[in-house]
């Protein structure tokens, strides 16, 4: 097994060696690369390469006058930060996403009564290109049903994450998670035999 292993690299280094004698001979010629190349719009591995980088200066003063607004359901805000055609795609919706800041008009008013005293720390952001990654963290009581389960006035402080397309200043295109199983959790809405994700990653 050794023996064919070995003749298998001296044929494949025959064959590169007698690639190199052909090159010299005929001079072959290879298309030199352009000096410049545009992938703006190009995609690589689902990965949208685009030259036009948002400042973090920029991305912080679009998402905290983004979180504020959802804090404090505030929709006036919300049209002056996303554009008239903005998606919101949260995981529950998969491809279907609602479109515009009116859209979120019955869920701020969900929200709202829910929870109160809602504040939003970001905790984490993450730029690449024209998108911008976040994690932050919710607190705030819950002052009414939330899911289906009775107000129980506890506190409540959960994991939230979003993924932002910024356009023109404004946000275009929202990705949003929130850690549910957590807040259900502190609200008794689940079993406390349920291992804690963040506990248990910190062991």
């Amino acid at each position: 097994m050794a023996d064919l292993r070995v003749w298998g690299s001296v044929k494949r280094l025959a064959a590169a060696f007698e690639f190199a004698r052909l090159v010299a001979r005929v001079g072959l010629q290879l298309d030199p690369l352009p000096e410049q190349v545009d992938t703006r719009g190009l995609t690589h591995g689902g990965i949208i390469m685009d030259h036009d980088e948002i400042s973090r200066e920029s991305a912080h003063r679009v998402l905290e006058r983004f979180y504020r607004a959802v804090a404090s359901q505030d929709i006036a805000l919300l049209r002056t930060i996303v554009t008239d055609d903005w998606q919101y795609i949260p995981g529950s919706c998969g491809p279907h996403s609602a479109r515009g800041p009116e859209a979120m008009v019955g869920a701020f008013t969900e929200f709202s009564s829910s929870l109160s005293d809602i504040d939003i720390r970001i905790v984490d952001v993450l730029i690449h290109g024209n998108r911008v990654g976040v994690r932050a963290r919710i607190t705030g009581k819950q002052s009414g049903s939330l899911i289906g389960i009775s107000a129980t006035s506890k506190p409540v402080e959960f994991a939230i994450h979003s993924f932002h397309e910024i356009e023109g200043g404004r946000i275009a295109k929202t990705w949003h998670l929130e850690d549910w199983l957590g807040a259900f959790r502190q609200v008794g809405g689940l079993s406390q035999t349920f291992d804690d994700p963040e506990r248990t990653l910190s062991r």
